[in-house]
């Protein structure tokens, strides 16, 4: 069960209102997330935020923009309605900026500010260690997608007998000491198909720009929640 259906479930059990009007609430929120895209610098699938606050904040930058706000005047504020409601559903979940385990055995993903794990030394050079549960849920919470272009399909992994895609640190772990908090979050973990997880290792630095744009906009939320304050600019500096 996915964060669009936890929410349609909470409003059917706690909202009073129809079937039908939960629906347009919820295809409200997508259709939004689409449309700020399209509108302004911010790249966000609201349904992937957790904080209450940053909805808040979403829906003050949505009435920022004369065109959708008013599309919502028009609609009756169905749209910033939608958020509300929306926003009622995190305050009122137990664990808050979290999406929680369901009887599916789902994975939650938590953004907080988490402490440096441990290191080896290796040649003189610190080795971060890794804890391959956080690639596991980053890659489970993108659907097995790459969050670069969910287009990019190119083969069934035997292994989840889903769609391949491998897990990268946005900050690369190598940067470590340059932060505070660890780099070896959920946060920072992207989901990302072969070809472009190459391209950050391996390709020409403006090859790489592109991608690290657009990852840094669909995480820089995120990362701030996790206590990692980084500039796109200073982001695109640690791959050249």
């Amino acid at each position: 069960m996915n964060n669009r259906e936890k929410f349609i479930e909470w409003m059917i059990n706690n909202s009073g209102r129809s079937k039908n009007t939960i629906n347009k609430y919820a295809s409200a929120i997508a259709t939004m997330s689409r449309e700020l895209t399209e509108h302004s610098t911010i790249n966000i699938d609201i349904y992937k935020v957790v904080d209450s606050i940053e909805i808040h904040r979403i829906k003050e930058q949505y009435l920022e923009i004369d065109e959708l706000r008013e599309k919502d005047e028009r609609g009756n504020r169905m749209y910033t309605s939608s958020l509300i409601w929306y926003q009622k559903y995190l305050e009122e979940d137990k664990k808050l900026n979290t999406l929680v385990k369901d009887n599916s055995n789902e994975y939650s993903i938590v953004y907080e500010k988490k402490v440096k794990g441990e290191f080896t030394i290796s040649e003189g050079t610190k080795q971060w260690k890794r804890d391959r549960a956080v690639v596991d849920r980053s890659i489970e919470f993108s659907n097995n997608k790459c969050e670069y272009d969910d287009k990019h399909e190119y083969f069934i992994s035997n292994k989840s007998g889903k769609n391949y895609v491998e897990g990268h640190h946005l900050i690369p772990m190598k940067y470590q000491d340059n932060f505070e908090y660890s780099l070896d979050v959920e946060a920072n973990v992207v989901s990302l198909c072969v070809v472009c997880h190459k391209i950050l290792h391996l390709g020409r630095i403006e090859d790489k720009v592109n991608i690290i744009s657009k990852l840094y906009q669909l995480r820089i939320n995120s990362l701030e929640l996790s206590g990692l304050e980084i500039s796109l600019d200073e982001l695109i500096d640690l791959y050249k």
